[in-house]
C-alpha cells in the first residue's frame, strides 16, 4: 500500500513540476510580448512627435503661403485698379492716331 502512495506522490510532484514549468514558459513568453510592446510603444511616440512636429512646421509654412497668396491678390486687385484708370483716362484723353 505504501507503494502505491509514493507512487501517487510521485506523479503528483511530476504533474506539479509540468505545470509549473508551463507556467514559466507561458510567463517568458508573455513578459517578451510585454517588453516587445512597451518598445514599439516607444518607438511609436517618438514617431508621432516627429510628426507633430513636421505638422506644426507645415501649418506654420502653409500659413505664411497664405499671407503671400493674400498680399498677391491685394497687389493684382490694386494693378487692376490701376489699369483700369489709365484707360479711362487714355480713353478720355487726345484722340489722334498714329500710323505705321
Amino acid at each position: 500500500m505504501a507503494q502505491i502512495f509514493l507512487g501517487v506522490i510521485i506523479v503528483g510532484l511530476i504533474m506539479t513540476m509540468k505545470v509549473v514549468m508551463d507556467s514559466l514558459r507561458i510567463m517568458r513568453d508573455i513578459n517578451a510580448e510585454i517588453n516587445q510592446f512597451r518598445t514599439s510603444t516607444q518607438t511609436c511616440r517618438a514617431q508621432i512627435e516627429i510628426e507633430e512636429k513636421q505638422s506644426a512646421e507645415l501649418a506654420l509654412e502653409v500659413s505664411q503661403i497664405q499671407a503671400e497668396v493674400n498680399e498677391l491678390t491685394q497687389k493684382e486687385k490694386d494693378m487692376n485698379k490701376q489699369i483700369g484708370q489709365l484707360r479711362n483716362d487714355l480713353g478720355n484723353g487726345p484722340k489722334f492716331k498714329v500710323d505705321m
